[in-house]
Parts: structure tokens; C-alpha cells; sequence
């Protein structure tokens, strides 16, 4: 506050006087105190070094400034004030000229005209002898809006696919599309900078240099990219718009049809088939021996039941006795039910999925052969920690030398089917049909937002703007859409109930159909074989 009092001026903030020496005691004095800071203004380049020894200390940022100047007709010193003030970008701050008697004071404004490119000091207020008055009534905020409108907003970037496509895919990217209603909002021209494979290569070993130096250079206004609260030391980041996950996939087992099929054929499946056989046809031999004395032969028997499975009634004739008739119908109603079970675990087995239980966790990885393939520099991950499964998979390590992001591992992974690699977790987004071939596990988690450059004087502002576009459900539609467009392009018609024969499921088909062949040119040749030896027989009995 600034109060008049007669003849003198009562601050109630700490001050410093630019050309005393006890600038370390004043920072001391107020550290981690965000407030005013008061200067007396008598040299100008050692104000210059003041504040830039004040920019480098903490809160500086969000405090208020206010620097006074004894001499009323040094108006070029105002503007020099304003030009240093905003070229730190400390726009909250009010220039206060008094004249020599300390009795009459102006105070001035920083404005900003030509997108950013110059300052003025503006007089928004003249002090009278009747009037009372404090700086605080005059701490304005500055309608960043209104001074940058239809000026460039410098965007640059690094892939992240879906969320910022490479620049060969015609599509932006979820992050990309977001930031046309933000355009909107803040009324500014989105311009996107050359795409700089600089920061891809350093974003593989977790570096952002390039991307902190091209932002503090003003190069660009925001990063838009993989960024994670985890870099909140490096830039001031805007709200949270997604989680995401590296994740490491991994080809789920395909089943193998033939032990299948043998489990089907087991020993004690086989056992129970064969053994009921056996016990009904003993037990038809001890019933026929004692009513129909013709059936006196055991091997009579067994080609009776062996011709009422086979449906070849050229073996021998049935029995007359309706109880025999009966036994020997039930029997074959229960071979019938068999024969019917076994057919449907048959089909069963053909038509259920080809894959078998997918891998979710890095534990059941470990205990597979299966090789893990990784593009350079995201190997430094399981550097990073200091877990035994984390030193075993970096241990298994295979590079991918031939290919430079996670997109193109992930899709020569899915093309080749033999090895796991590491994507993110957006990956999926744009293949529905990818969790029915492929496991997959997390290895770290990401919680993407927009980065800009540490203190930045329209932070604030930005950061509102985002909420309202995020909190309104912007993403969520731009999400949906690129589902529904992946989906549309890459899935199955589901709602017609189509489905997809691999060529090992037809292979199994056509054994399965070669096997009753083979069984039925069996029983072709014992109906011919018998037909010829019981003619035969027939022809010597007369």
C-alpha cells in the first residue's frame, strides 16, 4: 500500500533501494513469501541486474512489483522500466513517478501491443492533493485475450500416436484436434512448428532439453506431446486430459488343435467306450446262451453288436425275443448318445476362439520363452528400476534397430506374432480387434497434459481455458471418433455374426472328415468280406 501523509510516502512492504548493497538481506527477508517487492529507483542498469537476480529466486512470478522514480520528467525512464519489466514478463507491476517534493505521484501500466513484440507505459491514474489512494485499486489483470487476439500461437510437438500422429498420417491426432476449440476460446491463430525428430530420440532416454530450450526461447508457446506430472520441475503443466500406459505386449498361445483333439481320443475315454462294449456284450452273451441257444457263439455276439453300431445288418440276423430286442436297443441308444457327445466337443473345439489365456502379467511372461524386442532407448525404463523381474526382463532384452518409434515396433510385432515389444496403451485404441491376439501388462503409467515454458505470465489464463475444453467433454468426442473410425476400418461386421475359419481350423476339419472315411471304408470291407465268407458258407451247407 502507498498512503499519502502530509509530506511523505508510508510503505507497508518491505523496499529496496537500488544502489544500496543489501539486495541478499532483502530476497532473505522475504523469501518464500510471495508479496510485493518496492524498488527506489535511482540507476537503471542496476535495476536491470536486480531483477534479473530476483527472476532466478522462488515465487517471483506471482508477485506484485512496484518501482518508484523521483524524477517526474524522466518519462523515458518509465518506458525503460516497462521494457525490462516485460521483457521478464512481469506484468504485475506499476511504475510510480513522484516529483521532487514527494507530494505528487503518477502511476503507470505495462501494456502490450503488437502480439507481444513491444511495451508501453501507460498512465492510468494522476494523483491530487485531496485525493487518498492505494496501488492495490489499480493492480488490474491484464486481458490476455484482448492484447493477443488473431496473434500465432506457436505449437510444437513430438509424436505420440494417437494423441499426435506422426506427420505422415494425415490425421492430427487426439491432442492435435484439441486444440482447435482451444484456438477458438483463446482467440488465437494455432500455428504448429516443423516437426524436430530431435525430441523423439531425446524423449527415448526420458530427456527434454530441446523441448525446454525451444520453449524458454520462445520458440514455441506450448509442447504438445509425452509429457507426465513427473516433469512438473521442467514446465508448468495445463490439466491432465488422459492417463496412459506403456505397456508391453504380448501374442497370446495358440491353442494346438491336436492335443485337443486327443484329449478327445484320452485312455480313459477310450477305456469307457471299449468297457462298456465289452461288459454289454458279455452281458448279452450270458442272456442269448440261456433264451436263444443259436447266438451260442461269442463271436456271434460281439458281430451282432458290432453290426448294430455299424447299422450293417449283414453280419447276423437280430434276435427273435423282444427282452433280447430291447437290450440290444438301448445299448444302441446309449452308443447313439456317445457318439452324438463326442461330435459336439468335436465342433466345439473347432469353433471356440484359436487363442488361448492371453498374458497380463509380468510374471507369466517370465515363465515363457517368448523374446522381447524393444526399439532404442526405451530399454532404459527397467534400468530405472530395481525390481528382479524388472533386471530380468531388461536382461532379455532384444534391440529393434530397424525401426525408430513404438507404432512401427507394435505393428511388425502384431505382423510377426513371435516376440513381445513395448507401446503405449493408446495403441489399442485404434485397433479394436488387438485384445483377442495379444496380452498385454503395464510397465509404466503417464498422465498426459500440455507443457509450457516454467512461469510463464499467461499460465493461468491458459490453464482456465483448458479446463473449460476438458471439463465440457471435448476429448471424450474427439476420443469416440477415432474409435469409431478405427473400428469402422479395421474390426469385423459383428452385428452380422461374422466370424473368421483360420486355415489350422480346416486343416483339423478335414483329418477329423479323412478319419470317418478311412473308418467307413473299414467297415465297407468287413460288410464285403463277410458277405463273400457267409455266402460261401451258405453255398456248402447246401
Amino acid at each position: 500500500m502507498v498512503k499519502r501523509n502530509k509530506r511523505y510516502i508510508e510503505l507497508d512492504v518491505p523496499f529496496y533501494i537500488t544502489k544500496s548493497e543489501n539486495l541478499d538481506k532483502f530476497l532473505e527477508k522475504i523469501n518464500n513469501k510471495p508479496q510485493s517487492y518496492t524498488f527506489y529507483l535511482d540507476d537503471v542498469e542496476h535495476f536491470n541486474e536486480t531483477i534479473n537476480t530476483i527472476v532466478n529466486s522462488v515465487n517471483f512470478r506471482d508477485a506484485f512489483y512496484v518501482v518508484f522514480i523521483f524524477n517526474e520528467d524522466q518519462i523515458m525512464g518509465v518506458q525503460m522500466i516497462a521494457d525490462i519489466m516485460w521483457e521478464y514478463r512481469l506484468l504485475k507491476t506499476k511504475i510510480i513517478v513522484l516529483n521532487s517534493n514527494q507530494d505528487i505521484f503518477k502511476i503507470y501500466n505495462i501494456t502490450i501491443n503488437d502480439c507481444g513484440s513491444t511495451s508501453n507505459a501507460s498512465l492510468i491514474y494522476e494523483y491530487s492533493p485531496n485525493q487518498n489512494c492505494s496501488v492495490d485499486t489499480f493492480s488490474s489483470k491484464i486481458n490476455i485475450k484482448e492484447v493477443f487476439k488473431n496473434c500465432p500461437l506457436h505449437i510444437t510437438w513430438s509424436a505420440l500416436p494417437p494423441f499426435v500422429n506422426l506427420p505422415k498420417d494425415p490425421r492430427g491426432g487426439l491432442f492435435l484436434d484439441m486444440l482447435d476449440p482451444f484456438g477458438a476460446i483463446s482467440g488465437r491463430l494455432v500455428t504448429y512448428r516443423p516437426y524436430n525428430p530431435t525430441y523423439l530420440e531425446e524423449l527415448r532416454f526420458m530427456y527434454y532439453g530441446s523441448v525446454q530450450e525451444d520453449l524458454e526461447n520462445e520458440y514455441a508457446d506450448i509442447f504438445v506431446g509425452p509429457t507426465d506430472l513427473a516433469l512438473m520441475e521442467l514446465f508448468d503443466l495445463l490439466p491432465i486430459i488422459t492417463s496412459d500406459s506403456l505397456v508391453i505386449i504380448v501374442p497370446t498361445p495358440v491353442d494346438n488343435y491336436w492335443d485337443t483333439i486327443k484329449k478327445l481320443a484320452g485312455f480313459d475315454r477310450v477305456l469307457l467306450y471299449f468297457g462298456a462294449l465289452g461288459a454289454m456284450t458279455f452281458t448279452f452273451y450270458l442272456l442269448v446262451r440261456s433264451i436263444e441257444p443259436e447266438f451260442g457263439s461269442f463271436a456271434q455276439v460281439v458281430f451282432m453288436f458290432l453290426g448294430t453300431y455299424l447299422n450293417v445288418d449283414s453280419f447276423v440276423k437280430w434276435p427273435k425275443n423282444n427282452y433280447l430286442r430291447c437290450f440290444l436297443a438301448m445299448c444302441l441308444l446309449g452308443t447313439i448318445i456317445i457318439i452324438v457327445y463326442t461330435q459336439a466337443c468335436v465342433f466345439g473345439i473347432l469353433f471356440e476362439s484359436v487363442y488361448g489365456k492371453p498374458i497380463t502379467n509380468m510374471e507369466d511372461y517370465l515363465k515363457t520363452d517368448i523374446p522381447l524386442k524393444l526399439i532404442n532407448g526405451t530399454d532404459a525404463l527397467f534400468q530405472s528400476f530395481g525390481s528382479k523381474e524388472y533386471k530380468e526382463m531388461y536382461n532379455r532384452r532384444q534391440l529393434l534397430i530397424e525401426f525408430s518409434n513404438l507404432e512401427d515396433a507394435a505393428d511388425h510385432a502384431v505382423a510377426q506374432r513371435n516376440f513381445a515389444t513395448m507401446t503405449d496403451m493408446a495403441y489399442t485404441l485404434t485397433k479394436p480387434n488387438f485384445n483377442k491376439a495379444f496380452g498385454h501388462f503395464e510397465v509404466w503409467n503417464m498422465r498426459l497434459c500440455f507443457a509450457v515454458k516454467k512461469n510463464q505470465y499467461y499460465f493461468q489464463q491458459f490453464n482456465d481455458w483448458f479446463s473449460i475444453i476438458i471439463e465440457s467433454g471435448y476429448y471424450e468426442k474427439y476420443k469416440r471418433l477415432y474409435q469409431a473410425k478405427s473400428a469402422w476400418k479395421n474390426n469385423l461386421e459383428l452385428e452380422k455374426q461374422n466370424f473368421v475359419l483360420s486355415l489350422r481350423k480346416f486343416l483339423v476339419a478335414f483329418v477329423s472328415l479323412m478319419i470317418g472315411l478311412f473308418f467307413s471304408s473299414v467297415v465297407f470291407i468287413v460288410e464285403l468280406f463277410n458277405y463273400k465268407i457267409f455266402n460261401k458258407y451258405c453255398k456248402s451247407k447246401k
